[in-house]
């Protein structure tokens, strides 16, 4: 685990670790098999219940929302896309809808990230 803890780059990625060895409590060894259910399946497999509402989406957003914008903007110039075609890809209708895929792909996104991090260190 300290490997992992120690590939920790933001406040969210610092957020999916402890909230996944809370989900897991006993079961700590299991956290690389959840890192890589969630970023395959994300979050709207609801593997995460602290965000299976809207509501506690648009607080996850609000609470992280520099966070979110910087791993968005992060993630558009290394794969080198517009904002607008990766807010095509997101569908997004309203700005409930921005708010909760932008958190769920933050999440996601740093699950994969901290997953590829493990496998690297590992």
């Amino acid at each position: 685990m300290k490997p992992l803890l120690s590939t920790v780059q933001n406040a969210i990625e610092h957020w999916v670790i402890n909230t996944l060895l809370n989900t897991l409590r006993d079961n700590a060894d299991e956290l690389e098999n959840f890192l890589k259910d969630l970023a395959v399946h994300g979050c709207a497999s609801g593997a995460v219940s602290e965000l299976i509402y809207t509501e506690d989406c648009v607080d996850f957003y609000t609470r992280f929302e520099a966070d979110i914008w910087e791993i968005v903007t992060d993630y558009i110039e290394s794969v080198e896309i517009s904002l607008g075609e990766f807010m095509n890809i997101l569908h997004i209708d309203d700005p409930s809808s921005l708010k909760v895929n932008l958190a769920w792909f933050s999440v996601e996104h740093s699950a994969y990230r901290l997953l590829n991090a493990c496998e690297t260190e590992g």
